[in-house]
């Protein structure tokens, strides 16, 4: 090997174990840490989902049936005091409805009774599809914001006879509820936040701890986000209470007087919310 070759060898040699160094030396100045944040988050508004249906042998009168119903969903919310653009419609189908119809067939067979041949009739059915008529939907969802008036506007679907004539496919139910915050990206940006403020806190609480200062923040990335899931919860059937009556000595059980009807909704309920961020500091 040349002398002129040795001398770029060394060179190299030089220059890796100095790049060496310099990544040892940012490994060292830096510190990384992972904020958390943690908030129990209650909804502030509902959407109620209704699905409507209208059943018929023709198409045209399952339409009419089916336009007919979406305009009383359409005047319950308007009287409620829902704003038009708290009102969706989605999912608009026409769907042919078809059943099988058992045909019956006859079979001209011979049997032996007493040594004589007599025709026998053996029944068969061969199964035929048939058009049984038409299915029209529409799935509306109601943004409720003043979430107080959820229970009263479930009572008016509930008796208002969407129901009636829906086909035995009326699809996914009549009526849903869940529940969600109005503005979550502004809970997101809250909580980031505070993520990002916890992240500072721990760096420091580790560099005091080895005697050195926290400096810029080098590197910044989210880790997850908060997401609002809240499942609607069933009501249960609750008993009357009852008060104890006293009579001298002993008391007995009476059930309480019958109170006016109370519309409920399924309990609105609480979750918990979480987000992280993960941070890397420069160590002084």
């Amino acid at each position: 090997m040349s002398r002129i070759a040795y001398l770029i060898v060394g060179c190299l040699m030089v220059v890796a174990a100095h790049a060496a160094m310099a990544a040892e030396n940012d490994l060292v100045h830096r510190i990384s840490v992972t904020g958390k944040a943690e908030r129990m988050v209650v909804p502030d508004q509902a959407r109620i989902n209704i699905n409507i249906s209208a059943f018929d042998k023709k198409l045209e009168v399952a339409k009419a049936a089916h336009d007919k119903k979406l305009s009383l969903a359409m005047d319950i919310a308007k009287h409620a005091g829902i704003d038009e653009a708290q009102l969706k419609s989605q999912n608009f189908t026409i769907q042919p409805q078809y059943e099988y119809v058992k045909t019956p067939t006859a079979v001209l067979d011979s049997a032996k009774s007493k040594n004589i041949k007599l025709p026998v009739v053996i029944p068969e059915y061969e199964s035929k599809q048939q058009l049984k008529g038409y299915v029209v939907a529409t799935r509306v969802t109601i943004t409720v914001k003043k979430i107080e008036a959820t229970a009263d506007l479930i009572e008016k679907y509930a008796t208002s006879g969407l129901e009636k004539d829906s086909g035995e496919q009326a699809w996914n139910g009549l009526l849903s509820v869940s529940y969600t915050v109005a503005d979550p990206d502004k809970i997101r940006n809250e909580l980031l936040v505070e993520a990002l403020k916890d992240a500072e806190e721990q760096a420091q609480v580790m560099a005091e701890a080895l005697g050195a200062t926290v400096g810029k923040p080098i590197q910044i990335s989210q880790g997850f986000a908060p997401q609002f899931n809240f499942a609607p919860q069933s009501l249960a059937m609750m008993e009357p209470p009852s008060l104890p009556v006293s009579s001298g000595i002993s008391s007995i059980s009476a059930p309480m007087a019958a109170a006016p009807k109370m519309n409920i909704a399924p309990p609105v309920g609480e979750q918990q919310v979480n987000a992280n961020a993960s941070v890397l500091f420069e160590l002084k």
